[in-house]
């Protein structure tokens, strides 16, 4: 299911996007997208990383456009 989250700067969008992928990874639930500009790509693997642990990589993936 493709889900757009949208909203002005400052208002917790990302935050809200890691943490639901942090809950499915710790579930271990797979099928995890993350799309987020190709600028941004890196930023939000390590995020995604520091927040739900080096399981993350098997349940979620960041993938980028350019």
């Amino acid at each position: 299911m493709l889900r757009l989250i949208l909203g002005r700067a400052g208002t917790g969008k990302t935050g809200m996007i890691m943490e639901e992928i942090r809950r499915r990874v710790a579930a271990e639930q797979g099928g995890n997208i993350l799309i987020v500009p190709e600028q941004y790509s890196y930023e939000a693997e390590r995020e995604l990383l520091r927040l739900a642990g080096d399981t993350a990589s098997l349940y979620a993936e960041v993938l980028s456009f350019t």
